[in-house]
């Protein structure tokens, strides 16, 4: 896929949710008009909807997990940035 060119309007709406603008988290990578620091805060909340979806999964709640945690993973490691550990992971109940 062609890298997006992104304007400020698509950087906010990403932040919120990543998976409205992008198939998968490469191509926030090669993205332009973000900034590393931009990338790496979608890649961030991607990173957290997926964890959510996963346990939301071994709940059994349906749901398909289109983006995997490692496709997240390698992302933030192409942009030397790792997973966030400043906001807790959804947990089960």
């Amino acid at each position: 896929m062609a890298a997006r060119t992104l304007d400020p309007d698509q950087i906010a709406a990403a932040l919120i949710d990543p998976s409205a603008l992008f198939e998968v988290p490469a191509d926030v990578v090669r993205s332009r008009g973000a900034s590393n620091d931009e990338k790496v805060r979608i890649l961030h909340r991607w990173e957290y909807d997926v964890r959510e979806e996963e346990v939301a999964q071994e709940e059994n709640m349906r749901g398909e997990l289109r983006v995997t945690l490692s496709q997240v993973l390698d992302a933030l490691n192409a942009l030397g940035a790792g997973p966030d550990h400043r906001h807790p992971s959804p947990a089960k109940q």
